[in-house]
C-alpha cells in the first residue's frame, strides 16, 4: 500500500510525502510424512510451500548419508550406515 504523510506545524502545511509500505506474507511449508528406506538408497524428497519459498533445512544425525544441514530442494542423498539398528533422524 501507499501512505500520505503530509506534515504540520502551528496551522502550516508541508509538502506530502509518499511512502509505500509492502507486507510479505508468512511463508509455510507443506509438511511431508515419514520416510523409510534401507543403506544405499537413493532419496529425492521434495518440498513444497508458499509460492516463490526456499528451504532450509539441519539433519541431526549426518551418519545416514545427508549433510548436516542445506538448503537444496529437494533433499537428495544416498542413504548410508553401519549394523542392524534402525536409525530415526
Amino acid at each position: 500500500g501507499t501512505v500520505v504523510v503530509t506534515p504540520s506545524l502551528g496551522g502550516c502545511t508541508g509538502a506530502p510525502q509518499n511512502f509505500a509500505i509492502t507486507v510479505f506474507a508468512t511463508p509455510t511449508v507443506n509438511p511431508i510424512g515419514d520416510v523409510d528406506g534401507c543403506t544405499g538408497q537413493a532419496f529425492n524428497i521434495p518440498l513444497s510451500g508458499s509460492a516463490g519459498a526456499t528451504f532450509s533445512w539441519i539433519n541431526d544425525n549426518p551418519g545416514i548419508g545427508l549433510a548436516p544441514a542445506g538448503s537444496s530442494n529437494p533433499i537428495v542423498f544416498t542413504a548410508s550406515g553401519t549394523g542392524t539398528a534402525t536409525v530415526t533422524v
